[in-house]
């Protein structure tokens, strides 16, 4: 189980057309106006070294990339309005955005289209890339509480009250969470069931 687990760890992300956020101003409450261009330094360096990590993480709890993308870039935004407040410990806070703002673009309307087309996937004859997608697939069947509290535990490596703090639960949840979403986990890898149709 752990064996695919640490698979995630190098899923392959799409080419992004992101840039740095270096021109953008924000004003933030309490803080006298416009952020200081030492402060936007700080922000613009953040995400450029854990973007990728932001990214995977919300993958990971969305199973789209595109909405991957949506929901980190509303994660950024959120982080960077409260930057002042939390950039001495911005990881953990933007996991924390993302892992609510994923659940919160989940529940809107517009979200519940479904796409009919039938895209092939070239990359599904690798024994790595099928336990990949294996993988993916059965986190995409498990509920979204399930699927946050695996995703942070064994994916980000939190630990129980780092994911609990994370998520806001308690870490009895966490742990009931966890166990349930592992069993679940373990009995769609192991029963044999097709979870991707070519």
């Amino acid at each position: 189980m752990t064996s695919r687990l640490d698979t995630l760890a190098f899923v392959e992300q799409p080419k992004s057309a992101w840039t740095r956020l270096s021109g953008v101003r924000a004003v933030v409450p309490g803080d006298g106006g416009v952020m200081t261009a030492t402060r936007d330094a700080e922000f613009t360096d953040f995400v450029a070294a854990s973007r990728g990590s932001l990214l995977r993480v919300a993958y990971l709890l969305c199973g789209d990339w595109a909405r991957a993308e949506d929901v980190t870039q509303v994660s950024l935004v959120k982080l960077y309005l409260a930057w002042a407040r939390v950039h001495t410990s911005a990881e953990a806070y933007a996991r924390t955005i993302i892992a609510r703002t994923a659940v919160d673009e989940h529940r809107r309307a517009w979200r519940r289209e479904v796409n009919t087309a039938d895209l092939s996937d070239a990359g599904r004859d690798d024994p790595d890339t099928s336990h990949r997608l294996d993988l993916r697939a059965a986190l995409l069947r498990l509920p979204p509480r399930q699927r946050q509290v695996v995703v942070l535990r064994y994916y980000e490596q939190l630990s129980v009250q780092e994911t609990a703090t994370a998520l806001g639960i308690t870490t009895g949840t966490v742990k009931s969470s966890c166990a349930r979403g592992l069993a679940a986990l373990n009995l769609l890898l192991t029963e044999g069931e097709e979870l991707i149709r070519p």
